[in-house]
């Protein structure tokens, strides 16, 4: 038995597959200036949610491109109807606004300041009942460069305790604030890599890195972490301030009953070929009483 077909619904596909090229012919060719159809919205926006249109927006940033077509008589949408590409080289991923073939999201995030040029084009018919032709539009954004990021001159310290490892209190933890312009800052990744050792002197050049990389525009709700049998690494937004983060490096360490256990640590911040900060901390640790961690000095500046 044959499916039955409403009348509006067979008139729409039948509208949809006239002027189709088949498989393997050259694309329609471009529309006469004269009778292509205008975006009734062709805007670029950042995407942060407030939808609001701009022509400038910061590098690192996620941004939008969004257009909408209006159902106009010459209108010829397929899916998928409506195609965006960005410059060469600049990643760009497209989101169907709800199924509506007559607009489109171009998500993308700009890397460096300058001009990006977009390419946007559909289908539509070069006249009344007439062959498809193919209409396109050129966008332009201009991009600024981002505002560097600080880091904290001093450390954050505490003593905290590792599971399933001996002692009451059994690593020092050090912490670190990078912040950021809230809405101009630069928001491209920042590594945090540790060097440590077991002993009262900063590590060499030889010992191994222990790294996490955060980025600022996708950070997960538990942050990220590595570790190694002497460092846990832990860096993510700090508090609820969406443009300052927070680095951790836990030290384990855990002193006999009688002498002190020395601790050697580097630690490197860098966002690209940009060294944010640089810390180098040296102490020795001795438990006092109770399994608990005392650990001198402590480092310079420190806020406890």
């Amino acid at each position: 038995m044959f499916p039955k077909w409403s009348p509006v619904a067979l008139a729409v596909t039948i509208f949809a597959l006239v002027g189709m090229p088949a498989g393997g012919q050259a694309p329609a060719p471009p529309c006469p200036a004269s009778v292509q159809i205008a975006p009734d919205r062709l805007e670029f926006s950042a995407a942060d949610g407030t939808g609001t249109a701009t022509q400038t927006l910061t590098a690192t940033h996620a941004a939008q491109l969004f257009i909408y077509l209006p159902a106009a008589g010459l209108l010829s949408l397929t899916d998928p109807a409506i195609h965006i590409t960005g410059p060469p080289g600049l990643p760009v991923t497209s989101t169907n606004n709800a199924g509506d073939p007559t607009s489109l999201y171009a998500n993308f995030v700009p890397t460096s300041p300058g001009t990006l040029t977009f390419n946007a084009t559909w289908m539509q018919l070069s006249q009344e009942n007439g062959p498809q032709c193919t209409a396109s539009a050129s966008p332009s954004l201009n991009v600024t460069a981002p505002i560097p990021v600080r880091a904290a001159k001093t450390l954050g310290y505490s003593i905290g305790h590792r599971r399933k490892k001996p002692g009451s209190t059994n690593e020092f933890v050090l912490t670190a604030l990078v912040t950021s312009n809230p809405t101009t800052g630069d928001r491209s990744p920042i590594r945090l890599a540790v060097r440590a050792v077991s002993r009262a002197r900063r590590p060499s050049g030889r010992a191994p890195i222990t790294s996490v990389t955060l980025d600022p525009g996708n950070i997960p709700s538990h942050g990220v972490r590595a570790s190694s049998s002497l460092v846990r690494l832990t860096a993510g937004q700090y508090a609820d301030d969406p443009s300052t983060y927070q680095f951790k490096v836990g030290v384990f360490v855990h002193p006999p009953r009688r002498g002190r256990s020395g601790r050697g640590v580097e630690m490197v911040l860098s966002q690209g070929s940009r060294t944010l900060a640089t810390y180098r901390y040296v102490t020795s640790c001795d438990s006092a009483g109770h399994g608990s961690l005392e650990c001198l000095p402590l480092p310079k500046g420190v806020r406890l």
